[in-house]
């Protein structure tokens, strides 16, 4: 797959994943924010999307990253109908993001190094 194509889709997935982590954290935890939700919630949905967009890329992810902080960023704008606090939100969503998503990036990355590493 083409590094372009390939960033492409995960920036495309990460916008989705970083949308719906917001727009369904109050379905499927009560809670209006996903960080306000039992602790593994937001972090195992962005941890999981960087690993899955590292193994879609086959390294590091970035593009992935960016997008679920630019889907997260739409979900907040779309959600409350106040900008008070956007700006604390969208350097939380930047931290937080960066906190869980690059771990889950890095670890795919070592996964998919392990695979192949057994596979030669």
């Amino acid at each position: 797959m083409k590094t372009s194509s390939s960033a492409a889709i995960t920036g495309t997935l990460g916008v989705v994943l970083g949308f719906l982590v917001w727009v369904l954290s109050p379905r499927l935890t009560g809670f209006r924010e996903p960080w306000d939700a039992a602790w593994p919630f937001y972090s195992i949905v962005v941890f999981l999307t960087g690993m899955v967009c590292a193994l879609i890329r086959r390294k590091i992810d970035v593009a992935g990253f960016l997008g679920v902080w630019v889907g997260q960023i739409l979900a907040l704008l779309t959600m409350f109908s106040t900008v008070d606090w956007l700006g604390v939100g969208i350097i939380s969503t930047l931290v937080f993001g960066a906190i869980n998503y690059l771990p889950g990036s890095i670890l795919g990355f070592l996964l998919l190094k392990v695979v192949q590493t057994r596979e030669s």
